[in-house]
């Protein structure tokens, strides 16, 4: 058994991109990553795990990639970046709340899915390539209920984040 702490970066982001329809790509950049507080923010390496995923549902195929940062396990304490920049992603409509944070999202495409200090207690649970597996489905699990978010907006043309959805404010935490 591996412990967690020894899983690579590498590994990590391989694993990711197995998710991915055939035709994925790893890359490397180099990115600036949020920790769990506004002064925990720093630029890594990163391995740029880039394809399409299909979640299935109101998403369906959506090209999307995921920003795994490069040094061994720093990905343990900074959550990947998830990139998605589809045409259906709000705002889109002129009389949508026009505010990206309020749609859990950025103007680079990034999207908001996990507070960074959820990341980090969620991957305290990781003993073996089981748990890394299940790190990775819980991710992309809240990027899907995300996504999902914003496909129902765009079918319905809702103005704003509904109240009806779960969500954390945006911000820091200590």
């Amino acid at each position: 058994m591996i412990p967690y702490t020894e899983i690579s970066s590498t590994n990590f982001a391989c694993s990711i991109a197995d998710k991915f329809l055939p035709g994925g790509a790893i890359q490397r950049g180099f990115h600036k990553f949020r920790g769990r507080n506004v002064v925990d923010q720093h630029d890594f390496p990163s391995l740029n795990v880039i394809g399409k995923y299909d979640f299935g549902g109101d998403v369906g195929v959506c090209k999307i990639d995921v920003i795994v940062p490069e040094p061994s396990v720093a990905w343990l304490n900074y959550p990947p970046i998830v990139v998605a920049n589809e045409s259906w992603l709000s705002p889109v409509f002129p009389e949508q709340e026009q505010s990206y944070t309020s749609w859990h999202r950025y103007p680079d495409g990034e999207i908001c899915w996990i507070m960074p200090v959820a990341w980090i207690e969620l991957c305290k649970s990781i003993t073996d390539s089981a748990g890394v597996n299940h790190v990775i489905m819980q991710m992309l699990k809240d990027v899907d209920f995300v996504l999902s978010c914003h496909a129902v907006a765009y079918c319905h043309r809702l103005r704003k984040w509904s109240r009806l959805w779960p969500s954390a404010p945006h911000g820091y935490q200590n």
